[in-house]
């Protein structure tokens, strides 16, 4: 495969599609972000664990409550393999309230508590709100594959920010 196949749109948007290789490896990683958050809470408090919630409510979310595992027991409840997309319009937004605050916080940089991620994670935040917002103003497949990086970078920070923590 040329260097020319691996910057082509369809290579890339392949890589990024829904239920695709990047969606794969982000919930991986928010898997992993989960527990390190979940490991320090022990260590820093309550804050911490709230962030541990907050990573397993969308991973639960990002595997549609088991479905994509086989287990749909609580699909069959709920009646939607996930809430972001079952309640309709907007309401994904609902899940992205605890990260922006939890990010505006790491902005303040000011006597935060210990689990509060650095201000330059603040700033790495930022980014993934651009991607996202860009992703709104581009066709939809592309809206599609930056949803999947703007997670995907989303789920990183959260990585980052639990395992640097864990370690201090």
């Amino acid at each position: 495969m040329g260097i020319t196949a691996w910057l082509a749109p369809q290579w890339l948007l392949g890589v990024c599609a829904k239920e695709g290789a990047i969606e794969a490896v982000a919930q991986v990683l928010l898997l992993v972000a989960t527990l390190s958050w979940a490991t320090m809470q022990a260590q820093k408090g309550a804050g911490a664990r709230w962030v541990a919630l907050g990573c397993a409510v969308v991973l639960a979310e990002e595997l549609d409550w088991g479905a994509q595992l086989g287990f749909t027991a609580l699909v069959d409840v709920l009646g939607v393999a996930n809430l972001h997309n079952g309640l309709g319009g907007a309401s994904y937004l609902l899940f992205a309230v605890p990260w922006a605050v939890l990010y505006c916080a790491a902005l303040r940089g000011v006597a935060t508590p210990a689990w509060v991620p650095p201000r330059l994670d603040g700033v790495a935040f930022a980014l993934v709100v651009l991607t996202a917002g860009i992703s709104l103003l581009v066709s939809s497949a592309w809206e599609q594959a930056l949803d999947e990086l703007s997670e995907l970078m989303l789920y990183v920070l959260l990585l980052v920010g639990g395992t640097r923590s864990a370690r201090l």
